[in-house]
This record gives C-alpha cells, structure tokens and sequence, in this order.
C-alpha cells in the first residue's frame, strides 16, 4: 500500500463567490459531493480513507448507495482527503469520478435552463463547455506529505475568457457571449428569457457564467438529481435576521400575524426552512400563522416593503403590511444575522505529532463534524459546511455566541486526551451588506485576529453596517467561556436590564468621550480606569432611587465586568494573559449591538 494524498479546488472562487445564502450552500454542497465521488472511486479499488472519516457520512453513505439524500443536505467532506492506495493505483481514476459527476449535473443544467435560450446566445454552447471543462483544480501526490508541494507547480492552466464578465465570479465571461456595449439588445433578450423560465432564480442585474449558473438552478433540481422528494429553498439573509422575531411575535401576537399574513400577495410567500423555528410553537400554529412564518424574508422589514424593485406590482398589499408593521406589533426585527466559521488550530502540526494515530484524530474530526448540524439547528442555525475542523453557519445575532460556544466545547471534548483547540470568528452583518464580502471578511477575521492576533484557541467578532466594518472585538476562549457559556459578554448584558442599577445609552457615550483624553499609558492602567467608570455610572444613577447599602457592590460588578470586556486579552507563547490593555471601546460597542441587536430607536 501507498500513500495518496487529493485535493479538489478552487475552494473560495466556487464557494465565497455568492450573491444569495443558496449559492453559499449550493457550493459548499457540491464541492463536498465532487469530493466525495473521488473518495469513492479510492474505497471501490480497496483503498483505505484516512482523512476523513467517512464510515457514518451521510453523503459518502448516500454516494455508496446505502441511504438515500435527506433535507438537510449539508456539505461534511473536506476539499482533500488522504488514503492508502494499493500499488499501482492511478489518481486519474479520481478525476474522472470528479469529471463524470461534474458533467452530468452540468448536462442537466444546460438541458433544463439554457438550452431553450441557446438560439438567442452569441456562442453559448462554446463558452459553457469551455467553462465546465477548465474550472476544476485537482492535484494529488503519492507519498507522506507530499501534496503541498505538487501544489507548488501550479500547473492548471485556468481558461482565457473574453467579452462581458460574470457578475457572480467577475474572472469568467457570462454565457450570453455579447459584449453589451455593442449590442445592449440582444443580451436583455436572452437574460429576460433565462429568468422567465424560473421565477426569481436570476435579478435584473446578474449575468452569469456557466459556473454561477449551476451554482444557482443547482438546489431547484434536487429531486431530479439526488432522488428527494422535493427541490430546495434555502433561508435568505433578511428571513435569518428576523427568525427571533418570528418566533416571539408568533407566539405573543398570533392575530396580527395572521392579519399580515392574509395582507401579503401569494407571490410574497416563500415557504423558507427553518425546522427549529418551529419546534415549540408549531402545535398551537394556525394555517393562518403558518403563513406568516412561510412569508419571504423581504416582508418583516419596513424599508424593504417601501422598495419599489421589490415586488413593484403588489403596491396595496406591501401599504396594508407596512402599516401592520408599523401601528400592530410593539417591536421590530433585527436587520442583523451572523456567519459564523471555525477552523481547528495547527491540524497539520497535530497530525505530524500524532504520526501513526492518524485515525483517532479523525475519528475525533468525524464526532465533531456529526455533531455540528445538531447543535445548530438547535440554535436556528443554517449549516452551510461541516467538514473535518472547519465549519460555516449562517445564524440568527441571538444565538451566535451560544453555538459557537458549544461547538468549542464539543471540539475539545472529542479530541481529549490530544490537546486539540479551534478559534472561530462571528460576522455579524446587516442583510444588505454583500454576502460575497462578508464571506471573504470572515475569513481575514479568522485568519488575522482569532489566530495569528489574538494567539489561537480564540474567538473574534465582527459588526458590519451599511457603512463597513464598525467593530472588531476578540479574546481566548478561556476568557471568555465560563462552564461552556459565554458568561464574560453575559454578565454586562445583564446590567441593562432587570431591576438594578442599569448601563444606558449615555453611559457609554461619556465614558468614550472621558476614555479618548487618557494617553497609551492610562489605557492600560485598570485601578484608574476602573475609577473613572465607577466614577462616570454613579453619576449616571444620582437621578434614580438607588438603594445605598447595595449600589457600591452592583456598580462594582457592573463597572469590572465591563473592563473585562474592553481591556483586551490575548494568548502569548502559549500562555494567557488577561486584561492586558488597552482599553479598546469597541467592547462597549459590542455589549450595545448585542442588547438592541442593531435596532436604533
């Protein structure tokens, strides 16, 4: 036996490049199948998978012909994978495994959507086989660690590409082959045709390529090329945002709900999935109320109701639902979600420590990864990919922190008696901020703060607005975590409400202010900073009736659990050193986004 280690890839063009939560999932999942079909081609010549474990996998499970696809299809393969191979074994045995299966959704894809518009096209045919037969990368190497450096011959040879490009993956022409410049005519005729043939799968705006394209149609074709029973709609942006939302108002206003509801055009119901959104309420859920909770993401938020490229013909209907929104219910819903990605530390380091006890670690990965869609649908989370140490969520802002928090704890707990850790980094972005950046920024959260910054086994978080990026916040999971929970962010939290002395909005303004005279030195200095916060909240509190004997201990607590929020913490040679400065306001910013959940008013 031998040694043979694959790869499959580009991994972030085909799968960061994504305009919708569908084409997030959609390559996630097909990178996983594709995969997959390689794993495949090595375990039907009696090979032996290492990495990773694939024993209980439900796609390699599904690809074995042992059980079929089920809802939630969720990508759990890795990129790469490693396996003992007989002598004599040929690795072009698993591209064409890739190639055949890659072909075949392709065929069905042009068959379906691009065939009864190809007459209208300029090329069609020829861009798209070009397109399908030069995108995929795939290298292997036989021997022990050898695939970083075939890697480093870089001998794909990626397609030359003319004309318009791609408004999802800008590096590839779109298929309508016309250069709209010259001839504007022609090219709105084909996409007109394109989207008529499938209700809101393409915008006005988008042009795609081959790649995009089947990213796209890809999860409407499910039942035909995995055999479910029906086709797929994945969440959007909007609908994750207001998922708490739904849920509370819901359960406490179910009449206005169903008002809503009935004001809303057929067209505006979506019927998204969120099965944990459910689970305690569906029993007592009226046909009625069903159909709010089914209603397009779009419908719960004022400003989206108010956009006339949303919807342009349904002017009654979107008046009724946003006057409902705005004079029925008495809160509104968070325009915020999270993403949500984690990567094991230093695997490749682990492995190499572990020489020989390869399979333990993967069957610590394999645990870890089966674990990951249940902890997330617990927390109403999307798992977009779960595979070996890494994982990418798309979640609601109220239950980030707490899935997060689990999936650390279950990480270390697989692993033990190795001394495995993972950091993770939590975007949370308002839902008009392009997915493509906030996809690529989790990334550089991960990468440069969790890891490399605040020294691994960490935690980074991140709040983007309209404007751009607002805050960066991190720590090691040490400090942060108390019994498996986020205790560190949850105690100040709980000084906005209940019936103690409380943070306000004026509060933090005036101790940014206060904070911004002290030099680098006084920013570190906690005895003084701790004063001048204990100082500035008795202030704020000389107004409210304040019970003496107790106040000096509540501010205290209030005032510390602050500070160990804002005085940054971070991991050196191994070893945690806790507020250590300085004294950065974005924690404070933070805490504010966490308590309104972006909500201003």
């Amino acid at each position: 036996m031998q040694i043979l280690e694959f790869s499959l890839g580009p991994v972030q063009d085909f799968v960061a490049k994504a305009r919708r939560t569908q084409d997030f999932w959609s390559g996630s999942f097909l990178l996983s199948y594709l995969i997959g079909q390689a794993i495949h081609a090595v375990e039907n010549a009696d090979g032996r998978i290492i990495f990773p474990v694939t024993e209980k996998d439900k796609i390699m499970e599904s690809i074995r012909g042992k059980e079929k696809f089920e809802w939630p299809y969720i990508a759990s393969l890795p990129n790469r994978f490693r396996a003992e191979v007989p002598i004599g074994f040929d690795p072009e045995d698993c591209k064409q495994a890739i190639t055949k299966e890659w072909n075949k959704i392709a065929e069905l894809v042009y068959g379906k959507y691009i065939v009864p518009v190809q007459n209208l096209g300029k090329g069609t045919k020829e861009i798209w086989d070009r397109q399908i037969g030069g995108f995929w990368e795939m290298y292997w190497a036989i021997g022990d660690n050898c695939l970083s450096k075939r890697k480093n011959w870089r001998s794909f040879l990626p397609t030359v590409e003319p004309g318009d490009k791609c408004t999802l993956m800008g590096n590839l022409q779109e298929i309508s082959g016309y250069v709209r410049s010259r001839e504007l005519e022609k090219p709105q005729k084909f996409w007109e045709k394109i989207r008529g043939l499938h209700k809101d799968a393409i915008k006005e705006d988008e042009r795609l390529c081959a790649i995009a394209l089947i990213k796209r149609f890809f999860p409407f074709l499910t039942s035909e090329f995995l055999g479910f029973e029906r086709n797929l709609h994945y969440p959007s942006t909007p609908y994750l945002a207001a998922v708490p939302w739904i849920a509370k108002v819901m359960e406490n206003a179910p009449e206005i709900c169903s008002d809503f509801a009935r004001a809303a055009h057929s067209d505006m119901h979506r019927s998204e999935e969120i099965p944990s959104l459910f689970m305690d309420i569906k029993n007592n859920m009226s046909p009625a109320t069903k159909g709010f909770a089914d209603l397009d993401g779009n419908c719960f938020f004022g400003s989206c109701l108010e956009n006339d490229n949303l919807w342009p013909d349904y002017n009654e209907s979107k008046e009724k639902m946003a006057k409902l929104l705005k004079d029925s219910f008495t809160s509104e819903a968070s325009p915020f979600y999270a993403l949500l990605i984690m990567d094991g530390d230093e695997m490749g380091k682990l492995l190499s420590n572990y020489k020989g006890k390869e399979m333990e670690v993967s069957r610590a990965l394999g645990e870890f990864t089966r674990f990951v869609p249940e902890c997330l649908n617990k927390h109403n989370g999307i798992c977009v990919y779960t595979g070996g140490d890494d994982v990418m969520a798309l979640l609601p802002v109220d239950n980030a922190l707490d899935a997060a928090s689990e999936l650390r704890e279950k990480y270390i707990s697989c692993f033990e008696p190795i001394p495995a850790t993972i950091s993770g980094a939590i975007v949370y972005a308002h839902f008009n901020t392009p997915l493509q950046l906030v996809i690529r920024d989790s990334h550089i959260l991960l990468d440069g703060i969790a890891k490399d910054s605040t020294g691994r086994d960490s935690l980074a978080v991140r709040v983007w607005k309209g404007s751009g990026p607002v805050l960066d916040w991190s720590c090691p999971w040490e400090v942060l975590l108390d019994d498996g929970k986020p205790l560190l962010i949850y105690k100040v939290i709980k000084g906005f409400g209940g019936e103690e002395p409380k943070f306000s909005t004026s509060y933090f303004h005036n101790i940014n202010r206060l904070i911004s005279y002290l030099d680098k030195e006084a920013r570190r200095d906690r005895e003084l900073l701790e004063k001048l916060l204990y100082a500035e909240f008795v202030k704020s509190q000389e107004s409210k009736k304040v019970d003496k004997d107790v106040f000096h201990k509540q501010a205290e607590d209030k005032v510390n659990a602050l500070l160990d929020i804002c005085l940054q913490s971070k991991r050196e040679m191994g070893i945690v050193k806790k507020n250590i400065g300085p004294f950065k306001f974005d924690g404070a910013k933070l805490i504010k986004f966490l308590v309104t959940k972006g909500v201003e008013g």
